[in-house]
């Protein structure tokens, strides 16, 4: 399980500024099938909570652009493994020292 928080602060442009807003991003993971079958349920701004909103201000413009989320975007992902790969281990580790006789 992971819960994540995210805060994004206001900000300031030379023509104008953009308002702070935070959401909150829930996920669970399930492994099946002897960690070959990953099932993730995710589920972004659980609270409905992200309001990003945007001022231009000049002399020739004012725009505010508001964009809000109907509802929390949830999504289902599913993998799976077809072949473990584990490198073989039986290699012998030299000793290669750019100083010769230094390792001690």
């Amino acid at each position: 399980m992971q819960l994540d928080g995210n805060f994004v602060g206001p900000s300031a442009t030379t023509q104008g500024r953009t308002d702070a807003f935070w959401y909150v991003n829930l996920a669970v993971r399930q492994q099946l099938m002897k960690r070959k079958l990953s099932a993730t349920l995710a589920f972004r701004d659980v609270f409905n909570s992200a309001r990003y909103v945007s001022k231009i201000m000049t002399s020739d413009l004012q725009s505010i652009t508001r964009i809000r989320p109907n509802y929390p975007l949830i999504t289902l992902s599913l993998s799976y493994t077809f072949n473990n790969f584990k490198a073989k281990t039986t290699q012998k580790k030299e000793d290669h020292d750019l100083f010769e006789g230094t390792n001690h």
